[in-house]
């Protein structure tokens, strides 16, 4: 896999110094890595131009590569995303790491400049950044290898916003927390079955009593079936100007893994009939929506009817 790799809550009296190093931080030369400006003294938190700045990054890429999905039928990734930052304070940092949820990898790290001992401080956040580098980059392979291999029986695909559940979304939180203090590989991929089995104690695949669906499916709190859809995979998201970046980053990647960018859940009523229901809009808009009788679900809560 490729990666590329966002930096972010680097103060200003150390941030010259980090910009020298990036490409070691890379770890290749296939890899790419990039900075959001420095954190300023005068306002030493993590703001809004700090979030943009990294977006807007990542928007690029994915940009660029999905043109390169035409013609082609897997529409499947090779490139992870994480956000790496040094921590502020508690509340913004929040915020923050929020702005990049489901979508993009966040670990960050803790440190604080000594400017008795100038050099061994520098020294120590840079290292700090490289063992989350690295940290990132076998998570990334970890959730790659489950939604793409299992995507058709995971649960860390489904769409936080319409996949009404009162765990779901703390569950994906804490995964994305626990693979940032796992030592190793295998301890990462331990982590991500443990998700996945805490997840289905809510949510098992179930299977329901529908002769045209043969595989089991996962169930909402409001009793939607979510119906993954096999091999019939259709349709690429729209990058649209209508569509905030985060609907655009959420359509290919999960917590930074990259997924089938056409892959989406065919959900229907239990029983007969149309679905019809509320249901939100991947970029946060409610409404009345009906399927004809079912409606697509993207991971990204994009809704094709």
């Amino acid at each position: 896999m490729r990666f590329v790799f966002g930096y972010a809550g680097i103060p200003a009296n150390v941030f010259d110094g980090i910009a020298k190093k990036k490409n070691a931080l890379a770890s290749g030369k296939e890899n790419e890595v990039f900075l959001a400006p420095p954190i300023k003294s005068s306002d030493p938190v993590l703001n809004l131009s700090h979030v943009k700045s990294l977006q807007n990054k990542f928007k690029e890429t994915t940009l660029k590569e999905r043109a390169t999905f035409k013609g082609r039928g897997d529409h499947i990734s090779t490139i992870g995303f994480a956000v790496i930052y040094v921590r502020t304070n508690q509340k913004n940092d929040d915020t923050f790491e929020e702005a990049f949820f489901p979508s993009t990898l966040v670990f960050s790290v803790d440190w604080k400049f000594n400017n008795i001992e100038i050099n061994k401080s520098n020294k120590e956040l840079f290292d700090l950044l490289l063992r989350a580098t690295t940290c990132a980059r076998v998570a990334i392979e970890a959730l790659h290898k489950e939604i793409t291999e299992c995507r058709n029986r995971t649960p860390l695909l489904l769409p936080i916003k319409n996949f009404h559940s009162k765990t779901l979304r703390f569950q994906l939180q804490e995964l994305q927390i626990d693979l940032a203090n796992q030592p190793d590989k295998a301890a990462k991929a331990r982590a991500v079955k443990k998700t996945i089995d805490s997840i289905k104690i809510n949510h098992p695949l179930t299977k329901v009593d529908d002769s045209k669906k043969k595989q089991p499916c996962f169930l909402d709190d409001r009793g939607i079936e979510f119906h993954s859809p096999g091999s019939a995979l259709h349709g690429l998201p729209s990058p649209t100007d209508a569509h905030p970046i985060d609907c655009l980053l959420g359509g290919y990647r999960r917590l930074g893994a990259p997924f089938h960018a056409a892959f989406h859940y065919d959900c229907v009523k239990s029983g007969r009939g149309n679905l019809k229901g509320l249901f939100h809009s991947c970029h946060g808009e409610t409404g009345i929506i009906e399927g004809n009788p079912h409606l697509n679900i993207a991971p990204n809560d994009f809704i094709r009817s």
